[in-house]
């Protein structure tokens, strides 16, 4: 079977209807302030597009990307915040006490001993045999079990053109392996008597027994030639009921409207003639027909004379249902065979039924991608729901701009910073030098600690505007040396992470001396005099970072830097390369091992010799999930997913090897996953209320060739008139006059208007980096300011962004 004909949404409560774009407004005119809801958002649900140009670069592309990632978070329904669990309304989370479902896990790694009743008190309930047909009574009790098999269901890092176009994290269900294996066994055993076809037969025929929460109805067996069960046929249907003739009754089925009256049994009462919705059908008994579109299954019939008339009855299964089980068969589904399934039959002797298995190889691989779900194809009343995945993480990044390269991060205490570094003479590899700083210039640079500042003049003040890092508990500062006053002996400090600064007195020219810190309770020991500032490291607890030693991230990550020339005390990297290693480290231990996490991520930034321009280097990464990584999507070969066991997600520019951006999970990331019965509810619960998650479908994002007009959705255009056709319509020029009116350097804007019942937004900049940075905007509307009809978006970088209105 394809993925697409085996997945199913995950049904999400309390959708109203959906109110969105100018519609919301009603007589109001749009406004930015409603991006995202109501603008493209209404109950948690997302109505639009996202446009990009047919021939897009990279950078509008991961633009697009961010920008969807901020209407994902928004496409809930709160009741709340806080920390979050997700449950379902009935089944059973794959995860045990203490372990979670993680990265290269599978159902069977955390389910060894499988699920019974206590896991699905509906799928897989104890029941009771109670039948008295026949030569023999059974009153037998039994059990229910679904177990796993290795090397299958299982959480991996993957991408595949046909069923999983984007490279990312899915739930695979391997074609080459068996999935499971289902039980249905009897504490004692089920006799039948096996004296022939006939008797076996009328043991089992009428009798009614409850599997995986439905109830069926033997209607046939078939022996071997050793008086063994070769075959049981069974009936199920949307509704069993015993009619009476000549009085029809009225189902739902299917959430139709269904009349059925009998209207005779004839006299070996082995047919019953049968009026659905006017017209009329002979079934016969212990098999199913359809009529007028509906499967209808016949289990009993019995003809009754009463006071010179018949008041025939006959039991029926409306929308029915009928199950062949052969041994080592593929099991049958109204005559269908339910590819790569099996069934096996154990018998204690002959006459005396133990267990009915069923096990399942699908004939497809299955990718499961977030949000989806794979409905058990043999008797379809169970699922494998996959949720979703449960990770905070924090967001690091890595991007080269020509002479530039600047590593982008946040400290524990979640500010952030930007280290910037630079390449002299336009990044010749064999005779140029990697900065740590803005340029070569000792005022632009970083220094580790030791680090000397020596200008080529015998004037200290020129070292006026270097910066170093200082780590005060857990936290990392940039600090600046802001002022060196020999007039009045005083040398000021600037924290340029937290704000403010500090002055410290008589501290010039007196060798080895101790600053205070800007933020204050820590000190730092350096050298100030009138030719040099020696950045030596002392101080309360050695607070500078030295080249090699590790400052903590957001999320408890650990990062440090190497290579640099520490023989002459600067910050070079005369080698043409440095290395960013972030160490994942997680302090909570559970009673699995899990969290004693430490693996090493290293990313080497080089001057390459063939466009002479920084490029960093494929990252390598301790036990990844998958290597070599898989492919962004079907469409780009070019850039790189790839994720480490414990969850940090890597993206890596492969082709131009110019941009590495990495999330770092807070917590080991876990896979929210369920066996359920069919349609349960998944809902994510938070400290204070309820969250449901509405996933944004598949195919959201479209070229600008693909949608015909602006005025027959909501649109977000990413991208200027030279780049994307849209964005052209939406200004009302042509692409031969598409630099008409574009923005100065680094200015972005973001327009809105209404087209007819939709509302479009242009993200549009002077460039692509303008045009990116404008997009992150919108992705953490939040913390702009957005309102009117346009904003104008300014900055140098990621970090320095302004908004402001027209």
């Amino acid at each position: 079977m394809k993925v697409k004909k085996a997945f199913k949404k995950v049904a999400a409560l309390g959708m109203g209807v959906s109110m969105l774009g100018a519609t919301v407004m009603g007589a109001l005119a749009a406004d930015l302030s409603g991006y995202p809801s109501p603008l493209f958002i209404g109950d948690g649900v997302f109505d639009g597009v996202i446009l990009l140009g047919d021939n897009a670069i990279s950078s509008d592309t991961l633009g697009a990307i961010d920008i969807a990632t901020g209407l994902q978070f928004s496409s809930t329904s709160s009741a709340g915040s806080g920390s979050t669990s997700v449950t379902i309304s009935d089944g059973a989370k794959i995860e045990k006490s203490g372990n979670t479902f993680n990265i290269n896990e599978s159902i069977r790694d955390l389910e060894t001993n499988g699920l019974d009743s206590s896991d699905l008190p509906t799928v897989l309930a104890d029941g009771v045999f109670d039948e008295s047909e026949g030569n023999n009574d059974n009153n037998e009790e039994y059990t229910q079990e679904l177990k796993f098999f290795d090397g299958t269901a299982e959480l991996i890092l993957d991408q595949d053109d046909n069923d999983a176009p984007a490279g990312g994290l899915y739930m695979k269900i391997d074609n080459n392996e068996d999935l499971y294996n289902y039980t249905l066994e009897f504490d004692d055993k089920a006799d039948f008597d096996n004296t022939s076809q006939t008797t076996a037969k009328a043991d089992f025929e009428t009798a009614k027994v409850t599997i995986q929460g439905n109830l069926y109805t033997f209607t046939n067996v078939k022996l071997t030639g050793a008086s063994k069960i070769k075959e049981l046929t069974m009936q199920a249907g949307d509704t069993t009921i015993w009619l009476e003739q000549g009085k029809p009754i009225t189902r739902i089925v299917g959430g139709e409207e269904v009349e059925v009256e009998l209207v005779d049994v004839n006299e070996n009462e082995n047919k019953c003639g049968l009026l659905i919705d006017g017209q009329l059908k002979w079934v016969d008994v212990s098999s199913t027909d359809k009529v007028s579109g509906l499967e209808v299954g016949v289990t009993d019939a019995i003809v009754v004379h009463s006071e010179g008339k018949d008041t025939d009855v006959c039991e029926v299964n409306v929308g029915a249902t009928e199950i062949q089980l052969e041994d080592g068969k593929e099991v049958q589904v109204n005559g269908k065979d339910i590819d790569g399934s099996k069934v096996v039959y154990k018998e204690t002797t002959a006459g005396e039924l133990q267990v009915i298995a069923i096990s399942l190889q699908p004939d497809d691989d299955l990718y499961l991608a977030p949000g989806d779900s794979w409905q058990d194809p043999v008797l379809g009343n169970w699922e494998i729901n996959f949720a979703g995945i449960t990770a905070n993480l924090e967001e690091i990044e890595m991007e080269v701009s020509g002479d530039d390269f600047r590593l982008a991060f946040q400290n524990s205490d979640g500010k952030d910073i930007v280290l910037p570094f630079y390449c002299d003479g336009g990044c010749d590899a064999t005779s140029d030098t990697i900065y740590w700083g803005t340029s070569t210039s000792v005022d632009d640079r970083y220094y580790f600690a030791g680090g000397i500042c020596e200008p080529d003049t015998a004037n200290s003040q020129k070292c006026e505007g270097l910066r170093f890092l200082v780590i005060e508990g857990d936290e990392l500062h940039v600090i600046e040396l802001n002022d060196i006053d020999f007039t009045n002996n005083k040398t000021e400090l600037k924290d340029v992470t937290y704000g403010g600064t500090k002055t410290t007195n008589d501290k010039i020219g007196t060798g080895s001396a101790t600053f205070d810190l800007p933020a204050g309770g820590g000190t730092v020991t350096m050298i100030v005099n009138s030719t040099v500032v020696n950045i030596t490291g002392g101080g309360s607890g050695d607070l500078i970072v030295a080249q090699g030693a590790e400052w903590e991230t957001r999320y408890e990550g650990r990062m440090a830097l190497h290579g640099f020339n520490e023989t002459n005390s600067t910050s070079n990297a005369t080698a043409g390369n440095f290395t960013v290693s972030f160490n994942e480290t997680d302090g909570e231990v559970d009673s699995t091992g899990e969290g004693e996490v430490r693996k090493l991520l290293n990313f080497t930034v080089f001057i390459d010799t063939s466009d002479e321009e920084f490029n960093i280097r494929t990252p390598t990464i301790e036990l990844p999930a998958r290597a070599n990584g898989v492919n962004f999507d079907d469409d780009n070969n070019d850039d790189k997913i790839f994720y480490t066991l414990y969850g940090t997600r890597i993206e890596f520019d492969n082709k131009d090897k110019r941009n590495a951006k990495f999330w770092f999970p807070e917590k080991e990331l876990k896979a929210d996953v369920f066996v359920s019965p069919v349609g349960a509810t998944v809902t994510s619960t938070s400290t204070s209320g309820a969250v449901t998650v509405q996933k944004i479908e598949v195919g959201t994002a479209k070229l600008a060739s693909e949608v015909a007009s602006l005025s027959a959705q909501n649109s977000i255009i990413v991208g200027g008139p030279c780049a994307n056709e849209k964005a052209a319509e939406f200004l009302g020029i042509t692409m031969d006059t598409c630099m008409d009116g574009a923005p100065e350097p680094n200015t972005a804007v973001i327009k809105l208007k209404e087209f007819g019942d939709s509302v479009a937004v242009l993200v549009n900049g002077a460039d692509a980096t303008d045009t990116r940075r404008a997009s992150r905007v919108l992705a953490n509307y939040d913390d702009y300011d957005l309102s009117g009809d346009e904003v104008v978006v300014t900055g140098t970088d990621f970090t320095n962004i302004q908004v402001s209105t027209v």
